[in-house]
């Protein structure tokens, strides 16, 4: 979970926002329309949302998705290597709204990794005991995230964090991280300032 808050805050630092006025900019944003990279059924890209991002050696697409029981933050991003503009990695991950909780799914290159239910719990705060995290937790919840999704997201992408060695810990946070601007990262900086 620290890997999770910690990529979240150095997101910002390291990955910069491509200039709309940049040559390759608007086929960056077609990335995400290839044939068959959305997984989760009934989605939808919603275009408007599309992000593009640069290290100065890889390009990052994210975009937001939306279709029935969705929330925020639902996305999916696509790691491109600039040179041979092709995918290297993909991250798609949904939340879905339901009773007591939600489902979080993540599709990682187009196979699904994880399914699975998080109930609403009775204090976010609790279920995860490590200071810093409690701070970001109580960030996102202030910010209007629901306590399950913040738990979801730490699911997803801790398990995606660790199980690539770091490598996919980018690219599902992008997926996942799309909240109403700079919230998410901002959460994030505010949680290392107490840890």
């Amino acid at each position: 979970m620290i890997q999770v808050r910690d990529t979240a805050r150095k997101f910002s630092e390291i990955w910069k926002p491509v200039d709309g006025t940049d040559a390759g900019f608007a086929s960056w944003k077609r990335v995400l329309h290839q044939e068959q990279l959305l997984r989760s059924t009934g989605t939808e890209i919603v275009n408007p949302s599309i992000g593009v991002y640069s290290n100065g050696n890889q390009i990052l697409v994210r975009a937001t998705l939306a279709g029935p029981g969705i929330v925020e933050p639902s996305g999916i991003a696509a790691v491109v290597d600039p040179k041979t503009r092709q995918i290297t990695q993909t991250v798609e991950t949904t939340f879905v709204q339901g009773s007591g909780g939600g489902t979080v799914s993540t599709w990682i290159d187009g196979l699904r990794t994880l399914e699975r239910f998080v109930p609403n719990p009775e204090d976010s705060i609790s279920t995860v005991a490590t200071i810093g995290w409690n701070e970001f937790v109580s960030c996102l919840n202030g910010a209007g995230v629901a306590a399950w999704v913040v738990t979801a997201l730490s699911i997803a992408c801790g398990a995606i964090c660790a199980g690539t060695g770091g490598a996919g810990c980018v690219p599902c946070l992008a997926a996942a991280g799309g909240l109403t601007g700079g919230v998410f990262y901002s959460c994030a900086g505010r949680a290392i300032f107490y840890s």
